[in-house]
């Protein structure tokens, strides 16, 4: 933060020995000209009314006129507070903070770079490497790529539950381990996407870009679950096979309700995609980006990868189909 002009005065022992004054009649008239003391007290009435001593504003801010205060000696006079000390002008600090009774400074940086991280670890490594620090002293490193790091590591443990709570539900609505991994499979060609698009906006994955993604989790493991639970239908309820003609027939039974639902997401976020760099959208904007670029790569697997996997690793067993009745001649 920018300091506060201020003057330092600095005693010199030989010309205060050569005066014959001690160090604390000088700093005692000094205080009194800058803080004030009470000299005496008059009275307007019956109210008395307190008489301060202390020099102009004005002299108090320049080192010529501060220089002239006059400080009584106890053999020689009057001397000049410049023969006594040297006065100069400097900066100190504008505010004085403490955490737990420890002093505490704050030294802003602002940065162009878009990858604020890389920017906070390069400069905290130079800072280790180079500055040494006095005793007692400690360095600590805050502000946004710090709460970004806070929020990421959060978001990372709310995601490990997450994936094993939908595992858990995915195991018990598809009945299938194979079935449940396909479908888990969506989830990283959305992430794909979606990385690749922050990536060419930004050229950094920033938070709102990783909020996009979570969101992608939801639409791409719905449209998967949409293909395999319609082909289940087909092959338990309809007695069909499972081959790649029940799988074109599931597919092309969802493939409005996927392709609106992705259409209607995309319109959505696509106002606050095309407005990425507007003031206010840091966290929308590659929001907006990365699930643009989640729900095409999402939409292009489930409709066309999807079903080729299903066929090849998915088959399920048709127990629970219904077979047709031979017929009578």
């Amino acid at each position: 933060p920018p300091g506060v002009p201020q003057l330092d005065i600095d005693l010199k022992p030989g010309a205060l020995r050569a005066w014959g004054l001690q160090p604390l009649p000088v700093l005692t008239a000094i205080h009194t000209a800058f803080a004030g003391s009470t000299a005496g007290t008059v009275y307007r009435g019956a109210v008395p009314v307190p008489v301060r001593v202390v020099l102009p504003a004005a002299a108090r801010d320049s080192p010529r006129q501060l220089g002239d205060l006059l400080i009584r000696s106890p053999s020689h006079g009057f001397v000049p507070l410049a023969q006594l000390a040297s006065i100069t002008p400097s900066s100190g600090s504008s505010l004085i903070e403490h955490i737990g009774g420890q002093r505490v400074q704050t030294v802003l940086a602002l940065t162009t770079s878009t990858n604020l991280t890389g920017f906070v670890q390069r400069a905290e490594a130079a800072v280790r490497a180079q500055v040494k620090l006095p005793p007692g002293v400690t360095l600590e490193f805050s502000g946004e790529a710090a709460q970004r790091a806070q929020t990421l590591h959060a978001l990372a443990l709310s995601l490990l539950g997450l994936g094993a709570s939908l595992a858990l539900l995915l195991a018990m609505a598809l009945r299938s381990a194979r079935q449940v991994l396909l479908v888990l499979l969506s989830l990283p060609a959305a992430w794909a996407g979606g990385v690749l698009a922050a990536w060419l906006v930004g050229g950094v994955l920033s938070l709102g870009a990783v909020i996009g993604l979570l969101a992608l989790m939801g639409i791409s493991l719905r449209n998967a679950i949409l293909i395999f639970a319609h082909t289940q239908h087909l092959v338990r309820t309809e007695g069909r096979s499972w081959n790649a003609e029940t799988l074109r027939a599931a597919v092309g039974d969802r493939l409005a309700p996927i392709v609106m639902t992705t259409l209607v997401t995309a319109l959505g976020v696509l106002p606050l995609a095309l407005g990425l760099h507007a003031p206010g959208r840091e966290i929308e904007g590659p929001m907006a980006v990365a699930l643009l670029g989640g729900l095409l790569t999402s939409l292009l697997f489930n409709l066309l990868a999807l079903p080729a996997l299903a066929l090849r690793f998915g088959a399920m067993p048709v127990s629970g189909a219904r077979t047709p009745l031979p017929t009578t001649g």
